[in-house]
């Protein structure tokens, strides 16, 4: 008579992982032996795909560290919230810097916008510049007097110079308007301004990419600047 269970405990013991990797493990003089677990392994195949996910997140993440760091500042009018003021008088002539929270959409962090009005004899403010940083930090202009005509506000890219006792403003930036053979315009930042009273002066810029510094000189009372000789 047949043993049944024998012969049942047999088959099982044939199907087992370690039999049919045995059966299938390539041994030598018997070309086309291979491993089945290996070629259908539900786990190798996971790994993959994690691997490939975590490598388009660390992508996604590191373009956006780098637009975050080094994207030039950015001029926007979408103004939030008024967070900082400050005012600033020179005889006649008022000047009011107001700083606002940046409005954006999406995931998109928000900056600083810098908005430097004007006015005269206590009439209407009017606009005269504006410009956004990445972070909304403090108020970046310094206010300087040279004379009772010529005075001028101070950032750390721009300086606004009148020399007519407010009449007129003149807006100069490393940005728009640095000698085309200062390349690394977008990474020039204003050290400091030595302006006199007959209009020349120099001015002195420095970078995080260069060790020396870069150094401009100007003829007509801050209104534009040259390369020093």
């Amino acid at each position: 008579m047949k043993n049944y269970r024998e012969e049942g405990r047999r088959d099982r013991e044939m199907l087992t992982p370690a039999r049919l990797s045995e059966s299938r493990t390539p041994v030598k003089g018997r070309p086309g032996g291979y491993n089945l677990l290996q070629m259908a392994s539900p786990a190798r195949s996971s790994r993959s795909w994690v691997v490939v996910v975590l490598a388009i997140l660390g992508s996604a993440v590191f373009m956006a560290i780098a637009w975050y760091l080094f994207y030039p500042d950015r001029i926007t009018s979408s103004r939030g919230e008024q967070y900082e003021r400050s005012e600033t008088s020179f005889g006649e002539v008022d000047l009011r810097i107001t700083a606002y929270h940046e409005k954006t959409t999406g995931f998109a962090l928000p900056g600083g916008i810098f908005v430097v009005e004007t006015r005269r004899s206590g009439g209407p403010w009017v606009e005269i510049y504006q410009t956004g940083h990445d972070d909304p930090g403090p108020i970046p202009f310094k206010a300087v007097s040279v004379t009772p005509e010529r005075f001028y506000l101070l950032g750390e890219r721009e300086l606004i110079v009148t020399n007519d006792r407010g009449k007129s403003w003149k807006a100069w930036t490393t940005e728009r308007d640095l000698a085309p053979g200062l390349r690394e315009a977008e990474y020039l930042y204003i050290k400091s301004v030595n302006l006199e009273s007959s209009g020349t002066g120099t001015m002195v810029l420095f970078s995080f990419l260069k060790a020396t510094p870069a150094i401009l000189r100007t003829e007509d009372g801050g209104n534009s600047w040259k390369p020093s000789p």
